[in-house]
């Protein structure tokens, strides 16, 4: 099995695949609970370079590479419907592998789910931070909420993550949008009602890269919702995927839905 899908029970039986992608600084092991919470789902957590059973791999900077390799081992699992799950960097990573992908003739996902994080195609106005001092990246850290501060306040700890999170920002902060055609495919978009990181306007904005039905959702919580309130996410997931049928196609929510 590729080191790219670390913790994957494989369900070879499942109807739709879902390749999950972590927030920055976050691994695949945030999602190796789903295969359970996700009974219909073959769920592939991806493990990008430089954490978890990754650690000892080099971190990557830019989207487009990350894009590059993880479109290389997807290929193989593309024998179904699949969806892609991106939670803040994550949905930046899985937007330009879906790009990646169909610029290579693969099948294109039947649902991409964006948690977190407006549409890239808007200029991201946060703070760049992958380039600031130690003790200010610290700081931005801590302001952000993700990193535990256990790990905030060793050294030891920090010196060896340091460089996988900065890694990580700079993917999301450095990567440039370019126009092209929008995804034949539906969208979800989860979002935290207490994430000041995101904007009703960069939200909607999801919409203008997929021709298929378009859906928001609102949890509530921060920028970190997703684990705050896995369980309510991971229920309007999997209500989410069953509306993708075998053949791809996403159909209306029913009543029952």
């Amino acid at each position: 099995m590729s080191g790219w899908f670390a913790f994957r029970r494989e369900r070879d039986d499942a109807p739709i695949r879902l390749f999950c992608l972590p927030h920055a600084g976050g691994g695949a092991l945030l999602f190796r609970s789903w295969h359970d919470a996700l009974p219909g789902v073959d769920v592939c957590p991806v493990e990008l370079p430089g954490r978890g059973t990754r650690l000892r791999d080099a971190p990557v900077e830019d989207a487009v590479s990350l894009a590059l390799a993880l479109a290389d081992e997807m290929q193989p699992l593309l024998d179904r419907p699949y969806a892609l799950f991106g939670q803040s960097m994550g949905a930046v990573v899985a937007f330009e592998t879906a790009r990646t992908l169909r610029r290579d003739g693969a099948p294109v996902p039947a649902m991409f789910v964006s948690a977190s994080r407006n549409c890239p195609c808007l200029p991201d106005a946060r703070p760049k931070v992958h380039m600031l001092p130690d003790d200010e990246f610290t700081v931005a850290l801590r302001r952000f909420g993700g990193t535990p501060e256990i790990v905030l306040q060793d050294p030891d700890m920090m010196d060896l993550f340091r460089p996988t999170l900065r890694a990580d920002f700079a993917v999301a902060e450095t990567y440039r949008y370019e126009l092209e055609a929008p995804f034949e495919c539906s969208v979800c978009v989860y979002s935290g009602d207490g994430d000041d990181l995101v904007d009703d306007p960069g939200l909607a904005a999801w919409q203008r890269e997929f021709t298929g039905r378009f859906t928001q959702r609102r949890f509530p919580g921060g920028h970190f919702f997703v684990q705050k309130h896995a369980a309510d996410v991971l229920r309007t997931l999997s209500e989410d995927l069953a509306t993708v049928t075998p053949g791809g196609v996403t159909r209306a929510p029913s009543a029952r839905d």
